[in-house]
């Protein structure tokens, strides 16, 4: 066979032997250390003998979902127990297995927070604020339309824009359940969307908290508030992803997360590709990247024409935390993470912080071949489960060090 012929060969084989790669994956050994996901060596590291047949779960519930059945007897590392369950790493997963039927259970998860202090349950929309709405758009009484499975409050009479909106609405509980690992019931809280920005700022006034920050939109207290103004439908449907994800955060996440968390949240599926169905694409990014000619005059007077890039939207935060990541401007992520509110909220560097930790959490979630989605999908869960918020690199199990130099790996390889 010619060296051509050989060649040609091995390029046909490429397929089969990626599939036999990925096959094998789960039994994989870990990765080298450095890298993201990499763990201590292999003789610091205790293990588990399972049997065939041994049940490998999400969660350490009998009624979690099983991922899978082993099929022969294997020995895998123990991450940690919880009960007479053990978590084992299988490749790049952590998961379940109940080694000790007779061993008490772990404790449950805690019951959903009680009414609160005015009766409502958590997500329900505050009624001072629809009043105050209401008493602003003229209206006597909401209208009986509502946006998705929430009581919706405006004086828009668009049909088309409802139309997309609703759809928006309607679509993001599951791709906020998908991406983040969490169980959605149906939503609750109140959308108060306005024609005029002056009437929306007329409405903010009350807000104390939120009133200087000059936001389109903002979320409290069961209700999501932003107006519409001059902007495109698929320009306001962004601002409605973020503030409907601050009201499912506070629903089933629950009040006080990290300014980082709440933010990066609602801001990483503000900036996910949004089409005109109103469908979400979390994993793709949003706005628009596109060359622009604009006519200029030479110092002598002569015509001239000149292209540049113009971004909107998601693309445009990107190209400003490239920038400012380029020029060391961005905070070290142990800083970020444990970052208080007043200080994540600061005038100068609000609408960084904003943005790297929306992208952050868009790495953990997809970046180094999604090998840390599972270990923050479990930091959430924590965090929904009520037991306080644990130290975000130990349950990604990795250093500082690793998660720094990952994420600004992975930022350098992302396209505006």
């Amino acid at each position: 066979m010619s060296a051509r012929a050989e060649r040609r060969a091995r390029q046909l084989a490429r397929p089969a032997a990626a599939l036999l790669v990925a096959a094998a994956a789960l039994a994989a050994e870990p990765p080298p250390l450095g890298s993201p996901s990499a763990i201590a060596p292999e003789a610091e590291v205790e293990r588990i003998e399972l049997p065939a047949g041994s049940e490998l779960r999400e969660r350490p519930d009998a009624g979690a979902t099983l991922v899978l059945v082993l099929d022969q007897p294997h020995s895998l590392p123990l991450v940690d127990r919880a009960g007479g369950w053990a978590r084992v790493r299988l490749g790049q997963q952590r998961l379940w297995v109940l080694v000790d039927p007779e061993a008490p259970a772990p404790p449950p998860p805690p019951p959903p927070p009680a009414d609160l202090p005015d009766g409502r349950q958590p997500g329900e929309p505050d009624p001072r604020r629809i009043a105050r709405a209401l008493d602003i758009l003229g209206l006597t009484e909401p209208p009986a339309d509502r946006l998705a499975s929430y009581q919706l409050v405006t004086d828009v009479t668009s049909p088309r824009l409802l139309e997309l909106f609703a759809a928006v609405a309607t679509n993001l509980p599951p791709a906020y359940a998908e991406r983040y690992g969490l169980e959605v019931a149906e939503p609750r809280g109140a959308v108060v969307l306005f024609t005029d920005e002056d009437d929306f700022r007329r409405y903010e006034e009350a807000e104390i908290a939120v009133r200087a920050l000059g936001a389109p939109g903002h979320a409290g207290n069961g209700v999501a508030a932003l107006f519409v103004g001059r902007r495109a439908p698929l320009e306001v449907a962004p601002v409605l992803v973020h503030e409907l994800t601050h009201l499912l955060n506070r629903q089933f996440l629950g009040d006080g997360l990290p300014p980082w968390l709440e933010e990066g949240l609602a801001s990483d599926l503000a900036f996910a590709r949004i089409d005109r169905r109103g469908r979400l694409e979390p994993h793709l990014l949003g706005g628009e990247s596109r060359l622009q000619d604009e006519p200029l005059l030479t110092p002598r007077g002569r015509p001239q024409r000149r292209w540049t890039v113009h971004l909107t939207g998601a693309r445009a935060s990107l190209n400003l935390l490239l920038k400012a990541h380029a020029r060391r401007q961005t905070e070290p992520l142990e800083q970020l993470v444990s970052m208080p509110l007043a200080e994540f909220l600061d005038p100068d560097r609000r609408t960084l912080h904003y943005v790297q930790s929306a992208f952050l959490v868009r790495y953990l979630i997809d970046g180094d071949d999604h090998q840390l989605g599972p270990g923050f999908r479990a930091y959430l869960g924590a965090l929904r489960d009520g037991g306080g918020e644990p130290p975000l690199a130990r349950a990604l199990e990795v250093s500082w060090q690793e998660l720094e130099s990952g994420f600004a790996a992975w930022l350098r390889h992302q396209r505006l």
